[in-house]
């Protein structure tokens, strides 16, 4: 089985820079890439990590929270 993961999407003002800064940060390019949506899956931490381009709320950027399961 699967393990479970936990997902987490954040919201970032610019897309194409927070893709460049994560994919230093995780030593690899995004899973997927679209104009509107970025998506890591890491494997250690099982986290699937999500960007979408769209101006953070005062205070903070996140998106959603989520697990995926089996």
């Amino acid at each position: 089985t699967e393990p479970v993961r936990f997902h987490l999407s954040l919201n970032v003002p610019d897309l194409g820079r927070a893709v460049a800064f994560y994919s230093v940060l995780f030593g690899r390019p995004p899973a997927k890439r679209h104009d509107d949506y970025a998506k890591f899956d890491l494997d250690d931490p099982p986290v699937v990590f999500s960007l979408v381009p769209q101006t953070p709320g005062p205070g903070a950027t996140l998106s959603h929270l989520g697990l995926r399961v089996s």
